[in-house]
């Protein structure tokens, strides 16, 4: 999936991964990245997914609020539901 931030004047596109846990959406970043930074001085988002094996040429697309988790604990729950985890990040802080 793609996610779209700005940072005052300019779009920013980037990939990421979509997590889809307990019914909700998730976008999981290393803390300390510019899109975190984006999102915490302009909150408002877009992403699009192209789905995988699709016989057509559509594409997912939505708009909202970006909300940073900082609860511990939620981070944590979420952070389970990711078997690549161990990949990217050593703590559920990252």
């Amino acid at each position: 999936m793609y996610l779209a931030t700005s940072d005052v004047n300019q779009p920013r596109v980037r990939p990421m991964a979509l997590i889809y846990h307990n019914d909700t959406c998730w976008f999981v970043s290393i803390a300390g990245r510019e899109k975190i930074n984006e999102i915490k001085k302009n909150n408002n988002i877009e992403f699009a997914i192209n789905p995988q094996n699709r016989e057509d040429l559509s594409t997912i697309r939505g708009t909202g609020k970006a909300i940073l988790i900082t609860d511990f604990e939620t981070k944590k729950d979420v952070i389970k539901s990711i078997p690549w985890f161990d990949d990217y990040w050593k703590f559920y802080d990252d």
